[in-house]
């Protein structure tokens, strides 16, 4: 015999309505249709909640959706016994009192796949206790309002527990509640079921549900705790896990309590488990140990200081070369003892640019001078860079400390070196100076020189001339004739000219004009007041003269300047 679902339903005279995860309206049937005061088409693909809305803030909405989440979230049947909820019928708003049930249908997996809502109008029953006639209507309403407040103190009591199932649930550690002397998984949030691989716990006894666990202590611990009643705490407990069975057991580390849970009484009934997994840390610590230990071994080979520090800039560790400088033991300078070793004049600069760098996370970058172990100071480079996490907090400092007092010296050095030079070059200067002025002054007697020279050429030529006229004129002049006084006058101021154009050459830096055959211009042997050398021989045979006049010649090297050559005189 078949049973047609579909049928009894559709003619059932209580209200059913299906509907999707979505809460959408699949199907009704006529009794439904009817308390509602809907035509099928109106309902079917229409959210229920849109279509028969109430305020959000309303005990209603809370009271019905907290209904829809709980038979979506569970899979399990949830109850209303009374929830007030109005419906809008012919365009009026009328208030309604209802009692339903919502019941969840699962598909092949386990999953929701629809909720048949059956609700039943209980409004006449609610308001039926103003009717004294009807004992049996009275006492009902009286029920039913007694439902309507316990159904208050449920709807608050049943937000606390989503609540604070919700914030269980989303905790970052790991949480779990255990239940009995066997330690029975009650319930166990998301960040515990992924720690041991998404197992199935809920409801086993935790050496059945983790026997990867048996041997390494935890079991023992959680029997004490019950037994004793007094709570366990560990910080970096090693635990070996197998998430999947097809793989290698897993290494983690944990920090956690086991805390008991009692009742009214003091008895021990179960154990709350929390924790947090550090295994990511206690990796990076590893690592930073192993990397610490490679910077150290490294940073002693260095000639450099080497140095680190806490993130507030203490000093918690230098390399050898630092106190065979300073001449302090390890550890006399850490934290912010440095400032020993540190020159008074350059401290307060190098406290406050540390300060400035450490404030703002900044590269620490500045000079100043360390006092060696036989009191000198030696200036240094001082730099330090901070160690930040992958999100970019600091964590830590290194720096160096680099020896720059040579460098120190030769700027010094180089700074005196240019004082000196722009000393030397201002010097040089005025020398260049006073040599300019007296070139200029050499071109000027140069020029005049060379002026001179032609002056003495030219006058030469003219004396040359002059001479010549002289000597021919002397010619016709007889012995003892007034005008030979006048020639001798002449020949006097030729010789003058000569002694001048002498002056001139040597004034041009030219051999000084000196005849040295002056003396044929001069009377030697006076014969009736004429010279030896310029006598008649005979009137009418003409005026016989011995004379040596004198010849201008250019000498090559003189470029271009002339002067009178005493030795260049013929007769």
């Amino acid at each position: 015999m078949r049973i047609d679902l579909d049928t009894i339903f559709a003619s059932a005279p209580s209200p059913y309505v299906l509907l999707d995860p979505d809460l959408r309206m699949v199907w009704a049937n006529e009794a439904y249709l009817a308390v509602t005061g809907r035509e099928r088409d109106q309902l079917i693909g229409r959210i229920i909640t849109e279509e028969f809305p109430a305020s959000p803030d309303s005990v209603s909405d809370q009271m019905l959706r907290g209904s829809f989440r709980r038979v979506l979230a569970t899979g399990r049947t949830d109850h209303l016994p009374l929830i007030p909820y109005p419906i809008e019928t012919d365009g009026k708003l009328i208030e309604r009192f209802w009692s339903a049930t919502h019941t969840p249908i699962l598909d092949s997996a386990g999953r929701v796949e629809f909720i048949l809502q059956n609700t039943m109008d209980v409004t006449d029953l609610y308001h039926d206790e103003n009717n004294p006639a009807d004992e049996t209507f009275t006492q009902r309403a009286t029920i039913l309002k007694r439902t309507e407040a316990v159904a208050h103190e449920n709807l608050a009591l049943g937000a606390m527990t989503e609540f604070f199932k919700s914030a269980f649930d989303q905790a970052p550690s790991f949480m779990a509640i255990l239940n009995g002397p066997q330690h029975i998984f009650q319930v166990a949030n998301t960040s515990y079921t992924d720690l041991i691989g998404g197992r199935s716990i809920i409801g086993k006894p935790v050496r059945e549900a983790l026997p990867d666990l048996d041997g390494q202590g935890f079991f023992e611990l959680l029997d004490d705790v019950y037994a004793s009643g007094d709570a366990v705490s560990f910080k970096g407990m090693p635990a070996q896990v197998i998430p999947d069975p097809d793989k290698p057991p897993v290494q983690l580390f944990v920090d956690f309590i086991f805390h008991p849970i009692k009742d009214g009484s003091g008895g021990v009934t179960g154990i709350f488990v929390q924790g947090h997994d550090i295994t990511g840390q206690k990796i990076a610590e590893a690592t930073l140990t192993v990397e610490g230990e490679k910077f150290r071994s490294m940073a002693q080979t260095m000639p450099n200081h080497v140095w680190t520090a806490e993130k507030d800039g203490s000093l918690n560790w230098l390399n050898d070369q630092t106190y065979v400088f300073t001449g302090f033991n390890e550890g006399d300078l850490y934290g912010t003892d440095w400032a020993k070793v540190v020159h008074p004049d350059d401290f307060p600069l190098a406290v406050e640019k540390w300060s400035t760098a450490i404030a703002e996370g900044t590269d620490y970058d500045t000079e100043f001078r360390i006092r060696k172990s036989d009191g000198d100071f030696r200036w240094h480079l001082v730099r330090a860079a901070p160690l930040r996490t992958q999100e970019g907090l600091t964590i830590g400092w290194v720096g160096t400390n680099t020896d720059i007092e040579d460098l120190k010296i030769a700027e010094r050095e180089i700074e005196e070196l240019n004082n000196s030079l722009e000393l030397r070059v201002a010097k040089r200067n005025r020398e260049l100076e006073e040599l300019h002025v007296a070139l200029r002054q050499s071109q000027k007697m140069e020029a005049i020189g060379n002026l001179a020279g032609g002056i003495a050429h030219d006058f030469n030529n003219l004396l040359q001339v002059i001479t010549s006229n002289i000597q021919i004129i002397a010619r016709d002049i007889p012995d003892g004739a007034p005008a030979q006084v006048r020639v001798e006058q002449a020949m006097e101021s030729v010789r003058r000219g000569a002694k001048l154009a002498s002056q001139l050459l040597s004034f041009a830096r030219k051999q000084p004009l000196a005849p040295q055959g002056d003396k044929s211009l001069q009377p030697t042997d006076q014969h009736d007041g004429y010279p030896a050398q310029c006598h008649r021989r005979g009137r009418g045979t003409g005026n016989q003269f011995c004379q040596r006049p004198v010849e201008h010649k250019r000498r090559p090297e003189q470029h271009g300047k002339c002067g009178i050559e005493p030795g260049d005189q013929r007769a």
